[in-house]
């Protein structure tokens, strides 16, 4: 049901407009089934002439923005002013799909990390307890850090949250955030020692 006409009848939007069904408008614009069918010669033609059909834009814009928090800004307000986007959707899928996926992985991945050594590059499953390696003395290191745990939390929180209606979806980026927080809470006091009480 490809169409072959250079320029599309008014007849096409006007029964468009009325939600007429695709059967009721086949007459009004050729398609390659309908010269098929009639036997004749396939020609086609196309609405918008291009000198080469590979062409795309030399840049995406997704690839101008700098930070993810531009991207997300980016894409929700074209979804805003796109009418026929729902805004709720992109942020649902958004927040689904990329960044609660990204967050629930980081977090797994630092609570499995491994650790290595700096110097010889030993990895270690548990740190050794003098934190320093064995074949070589050297200082052992972490391999996933905690910014890569938060680097999307605030921006859920600020960005996304309000903009998501699904209620199970919001429990699970908030119970993943809380988790996340509380793993990582700053102390507020030092360990009291046995000697305060005496």
């Amino acid at each position: 049901n490809v169409d072959i006409c250079y320029r599309i009848p008014l007849k096409f939007y006007e029964a468009a407009e009325k939600g007429k069904h695709i059967s009721e408008v086949l007459d009004i614009i050729p398609t390659i089934k309908s010269l098929i069918e009639k036997g004749s010669e396939i020609r086609t033609a196309f609405t918008h002439p291009q000198s080469s059909l590979e062409t795309r834009p030399a840049e995406s814009s997704y690839k101008r923005y700098g930070s993810m928090l531009e991207k997300i800004v980016g894409q929700l307000k074209l979804a805003e002013r796109i009418s026929a986007v729902d805004v709720h959707y992109v942020a649902e899928k958004m927040a689904e799909t990329h960044l609660l996926s990204d967050i629930l992985g980081n977090a797994r991945a630092f609570f499995l990390q491994k650790f290595r050594c700096k110097k010889c590059g030993a990895r270690y499953r548990r740190p050794p307890l003098t934190n320093t390696c064995v074949k070589c003395g050297g200082e052992i290191v972490q391999t996933v850090f905690r910014g890569a745990v938060e680097k999307y939390i605030e921006l859920v929180e600020d960005i996304l949250l309000k903009n998501i209606r699904n209620e199970y979806l919001r429990q699970r980026i908030m119970v993943a955030i809380n988790n996340v927080k509380t793993t990582f809470e700053k102390e507020e006091k030092e360990q009291v020692s046995l000697e305060d009480f005496f």
